[in-house]
């Protein structure tokens, strides 16, 4: 017929076309069998241990396990979330009385119940509220050539891929006191570069998300710290010692080793330019597409492009510092002759900040204004092109904090259930004491995963394992308590990287313009090295007596190896090595 191009039954046919389906059947039934898999576990060692309804069901878990399994399974991760709330808000129902019509009702109006407490919850509103202004900020930024303003001086030092990842994986570090803004900022503002130098966006996404949670985790001022020092303060009462939460947060830093190696992960990869698994995959076929020469070229074109770009970040970052000095008491203090030469001044007055999330959301307006105003009189930005970027932006955003809300509503899912009780109470039974730490990072990890929280990991265990490893001990503040407190801190992390609903793994990606599950997949094998040799040269050698530094220094060897035997160079076909199958 006429202007209906006729169906190729070849291509349908072909060998691509075969793979593709064959791929898509098999992640649907791995996926389908993890899950059950799971869940029988779940039923029979809950049944073994005698887990009661006290310390949560053993279905408390089906939520959270059918989300990540779907997702995994389909690549669909909206479909996933919307599909394991409603499963969870019908078994908070529904298995007291199957055969009501008015269980299963109340089932689907508790899945509502969920979704709307997630998005009135006003931290979440301050968390949806920051997210899209910082996209229409990148997007003027890079329309009006500020990135490529940046690329310009930045090309001068960086000479190719590997100094374009340790430049991105520096400014992550670099940019150490908090983590939702650091996934942002670094993602966006490093994107064009990586861009240029042929760097997948699932790298970008790895560097991005392996250098916020666990860098403003360690630091000694970040907007993590004084939540982990509460923590410990709480936990330093029950167990009834005198340590402050701020000195146990000192005497656990040294032990928290995944962090420590992912980061020592992070940087020994670029210096030694392997890859291994899907993220070999990945970038060999970045470095296969065509250079990006477009920001060379804009860069010469506008001479005050870098100012676009430089103004905005910075007030961004001035407002977000002053207004926590402001709100964490840093003038009253300085009143007071306190010094703000001092780390201990930053720390406290960074900890009292009790409205970090409202000051992002105008730190990030803020730095909008300056987006516009710097792009309309440095680079004559037009004002239609402007309009757009605004529209663009507010609609790039739609989706992750579609993301960010279906998430927080499955925690919200996996709280009714008692997910976490059951957890809990299944793994941290009849425990010897050198295994504690191994066991309490292994909790936190499978806690942080199924619920995509870490610091609701974070507030979950630490009342717990700290009391519990000082009763181990006999009532002593010793090695093991301390490695078991820095273990769950450690494992929450850990969950975060690896979970799809984790709400710093959702921003990673977006502002690394990275599919949610692209990143996940890529990110997972290295994040699981770098917790198989924690666990093998840290909590477990170190528990049973061996020097924490000799275990840092056995586990960055190991690392080196197994990037030396299991990863190849970017561009190298996997068929000329036997190294590049380790992880697939």
């Amino acid at each position: 017929m006429p202007g209906r191009t006729p169906i190729d039954q070849t291509d349908l046919n072909s060998p691509t076309k075969r793979s593709t389906s064959f791929k898509a059947i098999l992640r649907l039934t791995g996926g389908v069998a993890a899950f059950a898999v799971v869940c029988a576990l779940a039923y029979w060692w809950g049944e073994q241990r005698q887990v009661t309804g006290d310390d949560g069901l053993w279905y408390g878990i089906v939520p959270p396990v059918a989300a990540i399994s779907l997702a995994f399974a389909t690549r669909r991760i909206l479909f996933s979330l919307a599909f394991a709330i409603c499963l969870g808000g019908l078994l908070l129902h529904v298995p007291a009385n199957p055969t009501s019509g008015h269980a299963w009702g109340s089932g689907l109006y508790a899945a509502l119940g969920f979704l709307s407490d997630a998005i009135m919850e006003p931290a979440n509103l301050q968390i949806l509220l920051f997210v899209p202004p910082m996209f229409a900020m990148v997007l003027i930024i890079s329309d009006a050539g500020g990135f490529d303003g940046i690329l310009a001086r930045v090309h001068k030092v960086v000479k190719g891929r590997k100094s374009a990842q340790f430049a991105t994986a520096s400014a992550g570090v670099l940019y150490f006191f908090d983590d939702y803004s650091n996934a942002m900022v670094v993602g966006s503002a490093m994107r064009p570069m990586t861009d240029r130098y042929r760097i997948s966006r699932e790298k970008l996404a790895f560097l991005v998300d392996s250098t916020s949670a666990p860098i403003a985790s360690l630091a000694l001022i970040s907007t993590w710290i004084m939540y982990e020092v509460t923590l410990f303060g709480q936990s330093a009462e029950t167990m009834g010692i005198a340590n402050s939460g701020y000195a146990i947060f000192l005497d656990v830093l040294q032990y928290r080793f995944y962090c420590l190696f992912i980061l020592a992960l992070v940087f020994l990869h670029i210096f030694l330019g392997r890859d291994f698994g899907p993220m070999k995959i990945a970038e060999d076929r970045a470095l296969a597409a065509a250079p990006n020469l477009r920001s060379e070229q804009s860069a010469i074109a506008k001479p005050y492009s870098l100012w676009v770009a430089l103004i905005p970040l910075t007030g961004l970052l001035l407002f977000h510092v002053v207004g926590i000095w402001i709100d964490g008491g840093g003038l009253q203090k300085l009143q007071e002759g306190e010094s703000p030469s001092s780390w201990v001044y930053w720390r406290d007055v960074i900890g009292n900040s009790e409205n970090t999330l409202l000051i992002f959301d105008f730190a990030a307006l803020f730095g909008l204004f300056l987006a516009i105003t710097s792009a309309r009189w440095l680079a004559q930005f037009p004002m239609t092109q402007m309009i757009d970027c605004l529209r663009q932006g507010v609609s790039k955003s739609l989706i992750p904090c579609l993301i960010l809300t279906f998430a927080w509503s499955l925690k919200n899912c996996s709280d009714a259930l008692h997910a976490d009780d059951f957890l809990v109470a299944l793994l941290t039974e009849n425990v010897s004491l050198a295994f504690l730490p191994c066991l309490v990072f292994l909790v936190a990890c499978l806690t942080s995963f199924t619920t995509g929280t870490s610091w609701g990991t974070m507030a979950i265990l630490i009342p717990i394992v700290g009391p519990v490893a000082f009763q181990l001990e006999q009532s002593s503040y010793g090695l093991i308590t301390m490695i078991s407190l820095g273990a769950v801190l450690d494992g929450a992390i850990f969950g975060d990287h690896c979970s799809p609903i984790s709400d710093t793994t959702i921003l990673s990606s977006s502002a690394s313009q990275c599919d949610l599950i692209q990143h996940v997949r890529t990110q997972m094998p290295y994040s699981i090295v770098g917790a198989t040799i924690a666990i093998l040269c840290g909590y477990l050698p170190v528990a049973y007596g061996l020097d924490w530094i000799a275990g840092i220094a056995v586990g960055i060897l190991v690392l080196v190896v197994v990037f030396l035997l299991c990863g190849t160079k970017t561009g190298t076909p996997l068929d000329e090595s036997t190294s590049g199958n380790c992880v697939s």
